[in-house]
This record gives C-alpha cells, structure tokens and sequence, in this order.
C-alpha cells in the first residue's frame, strides 16, 4: 500500500509543471505582443480603480519583452528539473526519479 504522502508529493509536482506551462504560456505572450501584455496589466488594474500608465512607451515595452523572454526561460528551466520527477515508480520503462518510497 502507498503513503498517503507519496499522492500529495505526486500532486504537488504536477501542479508545479502546470504552473511552469502556464508561466511558458504568459511569458510567450509578453515576449511576443507587449503591447497587449501591458493593455492587460492595465485593464486588470482599471478593476482595481487604478490608472496605469507608463511613462516612455517604447522602454515600457522593451522592459516587457525582456522580462518575457526571462519568464520563458526560468518556465523551461522549471519544465527540464520538474519532467524527470515525474516518473512514477511502475512505469513502463521500469525506472523512477520520483523521490518516494515504494512501499
């Protein structure tokens, strides 16, 4: 019989992969369409009764991309170390880079 642990550590890294694809997703975005990256950030805010505006456009949007383009990277990065660990002891190719027990 599995510990109950193993299900919650089993759970809390698929979650951390969904959260890394959907960071890839956002960061794809930000890099890509700054323009409408910052449009969102605004819009978010505006519900918030706060007016965003930057003050130089064109560095706002540079800034945009960069930190875009980090989030990519970081989400990969995130991706490349959380993929391994998802191997579930039993799979089919008889191996495991899950740290649980297999009791």
């Amino acid at each position: 019989m599995r510990d109950p642990t193993d299900a919650a550590l089993v759970w809390l890294w698929r979650s951390l992969l969904i959260l890394a694809i959907g960071t890839l997703w956002f960061g794809a975005f930000s890099t890509l369409m700054p323009a409408k990256s910052i449009a969102l950030y605004q819009t978010i805010m505006a519900r918030f009764n706060w007016r965003v505006v930057p003050i130089d456009e064109a560095r706002e949007r540079r800034a945009t991309q960069v930190l875009g383009a980090l989030l990519v990277l970081l989400s990969l990065l995130a991706m490349w170390r959380l993929g391994p660990l998802l191997d579930l002891p039993g799979d089919d190719q008889g191996h495991s880079g899950f740290p649980i027990s297999s009791g």
